[in-house]
């Protein structure tokens, strides 16, 4: 599945939660904070890697998952691994076109 979506129908994802799936799955990384440069000002800028987690296969990053408003919105992560933290969640997993 090129892109999906993981929907509570009660309410919010709920970041410590998901902070909490991220770092006991074995196929999850948290993603680290990054520094990045402003392009209008120039200035250095870090970008929180809270709520983001890699998908590993054999040790490659192949996908990534992030909690935006809520919900998770997957990249390159198997619809069996979005079933699968979707049930944790007690939410649905959906494939998501955003083309």
């Amino acid at each position: 599945m090129d892109f999906g979506k993981i929907i509570k129908s009660d309410g919010d994802i709920q970041l410590a939660k998901w902070s909490g799936i991220i770092s006991s799955h074995q196929a999850l990384e948290q993603a680290p904070d990054k520094k990045g440069t402003n392009p209008f000002t120039n200035e250095e800028v870090l970008f929180s890697g809270e709520g983001i987690a890699f998908y590993l296969e054999g040790g490659d990053k192949v996908g990534n998952i992030s909690l935006e408003n809520g919900v998770l919105l997957t990249s390159g992560v198997p619809m069996s691994i979005c079933s699968e933290l979707a049930y944790s969640l007690n939410a649905e997993a959906f494939e998501d076109d955003r083309s």
